[in-house]
């Protein structure tokens, strides 16, 4: 199922051919500055939910950010029910291209990051997820510090285990906290200026700027590195599990560079 304003997209087309124009804006870019412009974003859907048979909202996330798209069937917006129709069918953390207009919505926005919406006009799925995903990121994504206090009133939380998210990794790296890592790696290493290259071992210099950066940024001269690459390591050092071109070892870093393995 598929037209200009909606639809799956088949696999074919995905395939770049031509190049298109057409320019996507980052979620964690849309703020109250955008309002009134179109943009096209994508991301995954990461919460559903439609009312009524004329609308329908759609949470669209991308790394850390997330916007709430709205969607109101009306000859207004171009909207049909079918595009309602459509997008409350597309399972959650499938992928999503949305294009649309920038708004203010009246009442504060709390559930997501942006406090913009998005006035959908064409909504595609890219890929869909599974109807039913081997666990829900909100529990994934929970903290110990939430646990606790379930527990304290009496309350119950799913707990998604290790072997869990080990068995389904890809999944895993979606939740906050993996991405604020990877967020935290990038900036790390952008401001240390110095180029490493990514399958080599860390030399004095780039060990001692890495640390005199986190003593700046944490406050902390103790800090840990994993997964070094598999080449740069003893030969008894065992493969990442996931990916055997990485080690399955850590180094603790204290007091700018020295350390213990």
């Amino acid at each position: 199922m598929s037209s200009e304003n909606y639809g799956d997209i088949p696999f074919e087309e995905l395939q770049s051919k031509t190049i298109s124009g057409r320019s996507w804006t980052d979620i964690d870019d849309l703020d109250e500055a955008a309002a009134g412009r179109s943009v096209l974003i994508c991301g995954f859907a990461q919460a559903i939910r439609q009312v009524g048979k004329k609308r329908a909202f759609v949470v669209l996330r991308d790394r850390i950010s997330t916007v709430q798209c709205v969607l109101s069937a009306s000859d207004d917006t171009g909207v049909s029910m079918q595009i309602i129709k459509f997008a409350a069918s597309i399972s959650k953390e499938s992928v999503v291209d949305i294009e649309g207009v920038v708004s203010l919505p009246e009442k504060p926005i709390e559930a997501t990051t942006q406090k913009v919406e998005i006035q959908v006009r064409k909504v595609h799925c890219i890929n869909r997820a599974i109807p039913t995903l081997p666990f829900n990121l909100q529990d994934a994504a929970r903290s110990e510090a939430e646990f606790h206090m379930a527990e304290q009133s009496g309350q119950k939380l799913a707990r998604v285990h290790q072997d869990t998210r080990l068995d389904h990794r890809v999944l895993d790296l979606r939740t906050p906290a993996n991405q604020a890592i990877f967020r935290i790696e990038s900036h790390i290493g952008g401001e240390a200026g110095t180029e490493i290259e990514p399958m080599s071992d860390l030399n004095t210099e780039a060990e001692k700027k890495l640390g005199r950066l986190v003593k700046e940024k944490y406050g902390t001269e103790f800090f840990i590195l994993h997964r070094y690459p598999l080449a740069v390591r003893p030969f008894y050092t065992m493969p990442c599990y996931d990916d055997p071109a990485y080690s399955n070892s850590f180094d603790v870093f204290i007091r700018d560079g020295y350390y213990i393995i």
